[in-house]
C-alpha cells in the first residue's frame, strides 16, 4: 500500500521510469563490502515493498548490468529478460518488463528482442552503451530499432557525457525512426536539450539530473517532454521524486508536475496510471 505519510503521496501518481531487479545469482547486488545498491532488490516483491515505502504507484522494471567476478555473467541478456518477465508478472497492475540485448550480438539481439517483446511480453528496449559497449554508429542499432518501430514500443538510452553515450550520437536514430520513443536517460548529459528539440520523438529522463536542469529541460521542450525516474535501486526514490515536487508552483505547475511524474512515460508504455 502506497505510504500516506510521505509530502507527495496524496498529490500524484507516480510511474517511476527507472527501476532494476537484479539476478539473485550475483552476490555483489545484495551484501558484502562491494554491494553496489542502496537496496537488496532482486525480485518483485522487493521492489514493490521499495515503491510502497516511498510513494511510487507504478514501476517500469529491467535488469541491471549482471557482472560477477569481474566477469559478465548474461552477455545479451538472455537469462535476465526472463527474469524480468517472471517478476513482473507476479503484480501486472504495479510493474511494466523492459527488455535488454546487445547490439554486438548482431542479428541474435535482434532475435532476443523479438522473442522479448512477443513471447515475455515486455514493453520496452533498454539499450546501455557502456554496458554493452557500441557507439552510436554500430550497424545492429537501426535494426533493433526496426523491431521497435514495428511493435511500437520505446528504446531507452543511458546517456552521459562520454564519447559512447552522448545524446548528441543518437540524433540520426531519432530522427530515422520518428515514430519510436527515444528516453534519454539522466537527463541525456550535454547537448540532450538541443537534441531533443530536433527529434520531437526524444523526451529526457531525470535521474541523477540537478533540479535546475529539470526545470530547464521542462521549459525548453515542455513538460510533455520529461520523464521522472529514480535508478532504483542504486538510488532512492524519495530525493528524486522531491526534485520535481519541490519546484515552485509558478515556474513548474501542479499539472506540469504530474506529467512529469506519471503521466508521460504512461502514454509512451501505452498503460493507466
Amino acid at each position: 500500500m502506497k505510504s500516506q505519510a510521505l509530502p507527495y503521496a496524496e498529490q500524484f501518481r507516480i510511474l517511476d521510469a527507472q527501476t532494476h531487479i537484479a539476478s539473485e545469482r550475483v552476490e555483489a547486488y545484495r551484501s558484502g563490502p562491494q554491494m553496489r545498491t542502496l537496496y537488496p532488490v532482486n525480485t518483485g516483491e522487493q521492489l514493490i515493498a521499495l515503491l510502497d515505502e516511498t510513494g511510487v504507484d507504478k514501476a517500469l522494471a529491467l535488469t541491471p548490468c549482471l557482472v560477477g567476478s569481474g566477469e559478465f555473467l548474461d552477455p545479451n541478456h538472455e537469462q535476465s529478460n526472463e527474469v524480468i518477465a517472471r517478476e513482473v508478472k507476479k503484480f501486472p497492475d504495479r510493474l511494466v518488463g523492459a527488455a535488454r540485448v546487445n547490439p554486438n550480438y548482431g542479428s541474435r539481439a535482434v532475435e532476443m528482442l523479438r522473442y522479448a517483446v512477443e513471447t515475455l511480453r515486455l514493453r520496452a528496449l533498454k539499450l546501455h552503451p557502456i554496458c554493452e559497449f557500441f557507439y552510436p554508429s554500430h550497424p545492429y542499432l537501426p535494426p533493433l530499432f526496426e523491431v521497435a518501430n514495428e511493435y511500437n514500443i520505446p528504446v531507452l538510452i543511458h546517456t552521459d557525457e562520454g564519447p559512447l553515450t552522448n545524446a548528441a550520437g543518437y540524433l540520426d536514430l531519432a530522427q530515422n525512426f520518428p515514430n519510436v520513443p527515444v528516453v534519454l536517460y539522466h537527463l541525456g548529459g550535454p547537448n540532450a536539450v538541443q537534441v531533443a528539440k530536433r527529434a520531437p520523438n526524444v523526451f529526457l529522463e531525470t535521474s541523477f539530473a540537478y533540479q535546475i536542469h529539470i526545470l530547464g529541460a521542462a521549459r525548453a521542450l515542455g513538460p510533455e517532454r520529461v520523464i521522472f525516474g529514480s535508478d532504483v535501486p542504486f538510488n532512492s526514490p524519495i530525493p528524486e521524486i522531491m526534485k520535481v515536487t519541490t519546484i515552485p508552483d509558478t515556474l513548474l505547475s501542479h499539472e506540469a508536475k504530474q506529467l512529469i511524474l506519471g503521466g508521460n512515460m504512461a502514454r509512451l508504455l501505452k498503460i493507466d496510471l
